[in-house]
């Protein structure tokens, strides 16, 4: 019977995380509000769409774009994130956080993180966000705005592979790198 124990135990303490309560959706939906989920996926909107428009710029610069290109051009971040907004609206966004939260968090977690956004360090946390963020997407800006010559090139490169394989009799789909046996 003593060599059953440590079988039994070892079973108990891996079974143990199965009996950790789940996270309720009003405990979530607490959670959410707290941490101005919200208006935090509202401002990430608009950082990106002033992304989007950077790099739209950034792509376009030096090409010549007749004066309704370049409108057209100028709308698009808009017209993206308008359908980035409906696609992606708080509604739908709230019940897919809800999940991921009740799939990845305990009751116990769930509670704790309620306690630690209602205190002072984390309203400070929620307030200081959106920086965080905004500054996050300066940095990722000025790295692409770095990258873009080579992502061009890149993009410039792989059209003239592509136009050269379709002027050498290649018509199958084939890549030169990969010739058929």
């Amino acid at each position: 019977m003593k060599s059953k124990t440590p079988l039994a135990l070892a079973a108990l303490c891996l079974s143990f995380s199965a009996w950790a309560a789940p996270a309720t959706d009003a405990s979530i939906e607490q959670l959410l509000k707290l941490t101005q989920a919200e208006s935090m996926i509202d401002a990430a909107y608009a950082q990106a769409e002033q992304a989007a428009g950077a790099s739209m710029a950034e792509i376009t610069r030096g090409q010549r774009l007749t004066p309704e290109q370049q409108a057209a051009m100028s709308q698009f971040p808009a017209r993206l994130m308008q359908i980035i907004r409906e696609e992606a609206s708080w509604e739908k966004m709230q019940a897919e956080l809800t999940g991921i939260y009740r799939e990845l968090f305990t009751q116990e977690e769930i509670n704790s993180l309620i306690d630690f956004y209602q205190s002072p360090a984390g309203q400070a946390m929620v307030k200081k966000m959106p920086l965080i963020q905004s500054k996050t997407v300066q940095i990722y800006q000025k790295i692409l705005a770095r990258a873009m010559p080579r992502i061009q090139k890149v993009m410039e490169e792989t059209l003239k592979e592509n136009h050269a394989d379709h002027h050498h009799g290649n018509q199958t789909g084939e890549t030169r790198n990969h010739p058929s046996p």
